[in-house]
């Protein structure tokens, strides 16, 4: 069971991603629907920044405040 603890570490970022993404997503919808009129498109961004945010994550870079950098890269 030598690969325990990082089953466990992906599962606790799953939880953490999953946490955020539940949070974040209608505030980051709405200021992503503010600068973008298409609905599709704003879906498209959405789901690339928490792609982002799923990256990063995986590459144990935790992010604090997960909010703040996830506007921060919608904004970019």
């Amino acid at each position: 069971m030598e690969n325990a603890p990082i089953v466990e570490a992906i599962a606790e970022q799953d939880v953490h991603i999953s946490k955020a993404f539940e949070r974040e997503r209608g505030r980051l919808r709405e200021f992503v629907r503010g600068r973008v009129s298409n609905d599709a498109d704003v879906e498209d961004l959405l789901q690339g920044v928490f792609s982002d945010l799923v990256e990063v994550e995986r590459r144990l870079q935790p992010l604090q405040p997960v909010g703040a950098w996830l506007f921060r890269v919608e904004r970019n």
